[in-house]
C-alpha cells in the first residue's frame, strides 16, 4: 500500500495544534513521528546529553523527515507538550499512528545511544523506528550493516511498545469545538 508522499520535514507545533497535528493526522494510518525538544537549559545526566538532544533535533529527524515523506514529523518542545517534564527523558520520540499513541522511545537508554558518534546516533535511531514498523516499506533491515545488532521487539530492548495502550492517544484540552484552551496562556 503506498502512502502519498506529503511531507518530507520536520513540523513544528505548539501544544494547542496537538490534536490536529498529531491524533487527527494520524486517523487514516499515518504515522507521525513527535520529537519532544530540549529547552534551552541543558540535561546534565551526561555531558554529551545536550549535544545528542541538538543533533537528534538538528541532524537525525530533519533527514529521516526528508527520506520518508510518508511519516509526518513533528516537533515540539518537552515541557510545552508535557508540563514539568525532565530533561533526563530525553531525547524523546512519540509515534502515533490511528490517532493513538503506538510505540515510543524515551530517554538515551531506549536510543541505544552508546556514545557520540554522530553517524552510528542517526542510523540507530532510523533501525529502531523502521525495526517498529514506522518507516513503512521504504525502510529495508538490509541497508543495516549489522542487523544482528539491532533490537529484536520487545519490551525489554532499547524501545518500547506504548504501556499507555493508546490511552494516552490525545492530548485533552477539555474542549470539543475545536478552539484552543490556551488562548489566554503566554
Amino acid at each position: 500500500q503506498l502512502r502519498k508522499e506529503k511531507y518530507g520535514s520536520v513540523i513544528p507545533i505548539q501544544r494547542n495544534e496537538w490534536n490536529h497535528q498529531v491524533n487527527n493526522a494520524s486517523q487514516d494510518g499515518t504515522w507521525v513521528v513527535i520529537n519532544l525538544t530540549a529547552q534551552k537549559s541543558s540535561p546534565n545526566l551526561n555531558p554529551n546529553h545536550k549535544d545528542i538532544c541538538v543533533l537528534i533535533e538538528d541532524n537525525t529527524i530533519p533527514h529521516l523527515a526528508t527520506k520518508y515523506p510518508a511519516v509526518k514529523f513533528v516537533s515540539i518542545p518537552s515541557t510545552s507538550a508535557i508540563e514539568n517534564f525532565p530533561d533526563s527523558n530525553l531525547p524523546t520520540l512519540f509515534c502515533y499512528r490511528y490517532g493513538k499513541l503506538q510505540c515510543q522511545m524515551i530517554g538515551l537508554e531506549q536510543f541505544g545511544i552508546r556514545g557520540s558518534n554522530r553517524q552510528i546516533i542517526s542510523r540507530e535511531i532510523e533501525f529502531r523506528l523502521g525495526r517498529m514498523g514506522v518507516l513503512g516499506d521504504q525502510f529495508d533491515t538490509e541497508d543495516s550493516d549489522d542487523e544482528s545488532n539491532g533490537p529484536i521487539p520487545s519490551d525489554n530492548n532499547g524501545y518500547s511498545r506504548s504501556h499507555f495502550d493508546g490511552k494516552m492517544a490525545q492530548l485533552q484540552t477539555g474542549n470539543d469545538d475545536g478552539e484552543s484552551d490556551y488562548d489566554d496562556v503566554d
